[in-house]
This record gives structure tokens, sequence and C-alpha cells, in this order.
């Protein structure tokens, strides 16, 4: 007998002691168990914008694929993980890639991007997909376990082994991202 999987849902953005405007975006779509969040860009141009536009495209490219086997892909789908974890990156790809064109397109948001992470269950079956330093996870049994790797410069030299994650903590570098969505062509 399969146990039962419990989700409790709750969202809250906080604006924190250093900007002036919120740059988070989060959407939950219970029908569907997706959950996605997004954090622009600290200090770039337009990174609320950003973040929002990742959101939107990322549940509605989910909420078509569900829909209609025929929406398409983008990205190159990777054969060694799910369905829904390549329908996640390809929703990731195509938010970047229309994050990158706005900005392309508007002096004013050049440079925008946002980082993003996102959760699709079906069953007993986690997809996850992210990219930047928004974390994802898992709370059982009390013990609180990080599923995601950070894309930051300290995250890597943490890896690498040329800085302690102590070092890391204090690091005048830690808000320095080596990958973000919509930042570049690709991702």
């Amino acid at each position: 007998m399969r146990a039962s999987l419990h989700i409790e849902i709750g969202t809250r953005t906080d604006l924190g002691r250093v900007r002036k405007n919120n740059e988070d975006c989060c959407q939950v779509e219970p029908a569907l168990n997706l959950y996605v969040l997004s954090d622009g860009m600290g200090g770039e141009a337009h990174g609320e914008v950003a973040s929002s536009l990742i959101v939107q495209t990322i549940v509605t490219h989910c909420q078509q694929a569900e829909n209609s086997r025929a929406t398409p892909t983008f990205g190159q789908p990777k054969p060694d993980v799910s369905e829904r974890t390549n329908r996640l990156a390809s929703a990731i790809h195509l938010a970047n890639r229309k994050v990158f064109e706005m900005a392309s397109t508007n002096p004013e948001q050049r440079g925008m991007g946002a980082t993003i992470v996102a959760a699709w269950i079906e069953g007993q079956r986690l997809s996850l997909a992210h990219v930047g330093d928004s974390r994802a996870y898992l709370l059982r049994a009390g013990s609180l376990a990080q599923l995601t790797a950070d894309h930051s410069l300290v995250a890597e030299k943490v890896r690498i082994g040329i800085m302690t994650p102590q070092e890391a903590e204090t690091s005048e570098f830690q808000s320095v991202l080596t990958r973000a969505v919509g930042t570049n062509a690709t991702v």
C-alpha cells in the first residue's frame, strides 16, 4: 500500500529591508500540483517584470501541455528524466527566450533577469527545475534537506573546493549568479 502524499500550500513574499519594490513572483496551480517561484535580480532593470513574465510563461506552458500533447517543446529534452521534468525545462527555455527578447527590444529593460524554481508533482513523483539561487527544500520527519544547488559564484567555488561553506556565507560575492533566466539568449 502506498502512503498518501499530504501537501500544505502557502505563499508569501517580503520586500525586505534593502529594496523599494518587491521583485518576487509566485504562483500555485493546485489543479496541476504545479508550484512556481521566481525572484527578479535585485538592482537590475525591471526584475519584477522578468519574474512575473517567467512565472506566467511557465504556468501557461505547463497548462497547455496538460491539455495537448502537441504543445511544442523548447530546448533539448533529456532522455534520462521524466516527461514532466522535460516539460518544466521546456517552460524555462521558453521563459528565458521571452525575457531575453523583451529586454533586447526595450533599452530600459536591458539586463533584466530572474531566478526560478518550479516543482510539479504527479502522484508520488516530484519534477523539479531551477536556475539561479532560488532553492527547493524537502521537509520530511522534521528534517530539512536542500534539493537544488545554487548557480552562484560562491556555490561554484565551494563545489570545487576553493572556498569553505563558512567563507561563502560571508563573501561579498554571494549574490553573484552564474546562471539566470533572461540574461542570455540561452539558459
